[in-house]
């Protein structure tokens, strides 16, 4: 996904747009990680549970950050609103998840 910032309305919606992406992607590799180690046999420790549990956790704040952000960006500007979720349509990295019917945020 195209890393340049959008216009200044959309700022805030955009960088936690960016965090969310971050810690998605080191739950992931600390998932691969793991996967890897115990490919062949034992199981993660309590302290790698414990990490994976925290980057999900993480993750999770992340996500409600985000969608928080595009709540306020609809009710403030919902034309910049539109043009931001049409951007992450465009660049393949549309949060379909967060978007809900016609509202568009769950």
């Amino acid at each position: 996904m195209n890393s340049t910032p959008p216009e200044d309305s959309m700022s805030a919606a955009w960088q936690a747009y960016q965090a969310m992406q971050g810690s998605k992607q080191r739950h992931f590799v600390y998932l691969l990680h793991l996967e890897r180690k115990y490919e062949h046999g034992g199981s993660p420790s309590a302290t790698e549970q414990a990490r994976l549990a925290e980057l999900l956790q993480e993750h999770d704040a992340e996500v409600k950050r985000f969608r928080e952000a595009l709540r306020e960006l609809q009710a403030s500007d919902p034309d910049a609103y539109r043009r931001l979720v049409a951007r992450f349509a465009a660049e393949g990295g549309h949060p379909a998840s967060q978007q809900s019917g016609k509202s568009g945020v769950k």
